[in-house]
């Protein structure tokens, strides 16, 4: 089965959102300056941003999902084939906006068949603590496509403080669909392969849905260590303030007396 990613401009690098500082776009309908292949989900659309704002270690741009912490998203529809099970995997980040409240909201990604309009799978992702600083992480499940044309959702969970960053978008196919014989006894070989494909399918994508959420629970407390970790520093550092403070204190007192015996001959504790 091909390999290449079904996903267009999945990188954001299209167009390029110009400066060497970090810069950024709003996207929403009504605006042109959207990045190729993608659209907004709803009114609220999301951010463009360049490669100095998205900070990723590859220099990849990427989409902030929403503008203003609102709630938006992004999607796109790609071709796919029936029965054929496909890998999507992306990396997602904290943003590096300085007036982030700390945690950032967690999002969606919804897959949908695009010609039946019912949803294949959906999955929620929570990007990591902020405090300014970026954090890529790659994410993947896979999914079955029931049609031709297939629908990638990004969505934010919730409007307020910042929402995640997100770029390097792939899906990449694993098997075929179901072939179509020319005869009684091929048709019978193609619908129990098929069958036996979609059973191995179906624990390859849970096992895969059990690994991401391990993956994401590790992140998880992999953020929560690290905000122990930088609470432990603070606390260190208040007691090397403190013990500071002491010392100079008790100096200060101290010459404080002598200057005062120095001139009245006597000290007055």
């Amino acid at each position: 089965m091909p390999t290449d990613n079904l996903v267009r401009n999945g990188t954001f690098t299209e167009p390029v959102v110009p400066g060497s500082h970090k810069s950024w776009r709003g996207v929403h309908p009504a605006v042109p300056y959207r990045a190729t292949a993608w659209e907004p989900v709803n009114i609220w659309g999301y951010d463009h941003l360049n490669a100095a704002f998205a900070h990723h270690p590859n220099g990849l741009q990427a989409v902030d999902l929403g503008r203003e912490f609102t709630q938006g998203g992004i999607r796109q529809t790609i071709e796919t084939k029936a029965g054929a099970t496909y890998s999507l995997s992306f990396e997602c980040s904290p943003d590096e906006w300085g007036n982030c409240n700390g945690k950032q909201n967690n999002f969606t990604v919804k897959v949908t068949d695009d010609t039946g309009g019912t949803e294949i799978t959906s999955r929620d992702f929570d990007p990591g603590v902020g405090f300014g600083q970026a954090n890529w992480q790659r994410k993947e499940f896979s999914f079955q496509a029931r049609s031709g044309r297939t629908t990638i959702t990004f969505m934010g969970m919730a409007p307020g403080s910042c929402q995640s960053a997100v770029t390097n978008v792939s899906v990449i196919g694993l098997t075929d669909g179901q072939g179509s014989g020319t005869g009684t006894t091929t048709q019978n070989q193609n619908q129990n392969q098929g069958t036996t494909t979609t059973g191995q399918d179906q624990q390859l994508t849970d096992l895969r849905n059990k690994v991401n959420d391990l993956t994401g629970q590790v992140n998880d407390l992999t953020a929560q260590l690290a905000e122990c970790q930088r609470n432990s520093e603070q606390l260190r550092q208040n007691q090397r303030d403190a013990a500071a403070e002491y010392v100079r204190g008790k100096r200060q007192g101290r010459e404080a007396a002598m200057k005062q015996w120095q001139q009245t001959g006597q000290v007055t504790l």
